[in-house]
Order: C-alpha cells, then structure tokens, then sequence
C-alpha cells in the first residue's frame, strides 16, 4: 500500500472525527449502521447510474489494486 494512500485515509478520519470534537459532539452520533448504508447506498447508486457496467467494474479492480499495492 502506497504511503499516500494511508496518508489520506488517516487524514480523512482523522478531520471527520476532530471536526466531531471540536463541535462537541459524541463518537456514536456518527457511527451509525443506517447512515452509513444510506450515504454507500446512494454513492454507489449514482456512480451506476452515471457510468456503464464496464467503468464500474474496471473501476472496483483499480479500487483494489490502490489499496493493495
């Protein structure tokens, strides 16, 4: 795995959750099952809907290959 890679996943959790602190809020407002499968649900949705089936599954094998490198 590349070290911009683990860069950017730290640095995406790490503003999500400090950004939560800051305002005072707790851990568990953001760890939720439904929103999660909201939010994932209609991301992948959209990518489906704006590209054809070929995009999106060369997409999901690079997707692999960045995080596996």
């Amino acid at each position: 795995m590349d070290i911009a890679t683990i860069v950017g996943i730290v640095l995406a959790f790490g503003s999500i959750i400090g950004g939560q602190a800051l305002e005072g809020g707790h851990l568990g407002s953001i760890m939720q099952l439904t929103a999660f499968v909201i939010v994932m649900g209609g991301t992948i949705g959209a990518v489906c809907v704006q590209n054809p089936l070929s995009v999106v599954l060369k997409g999901v094998s690079l997707l692999g290959l960045g995080i596996m490198d």
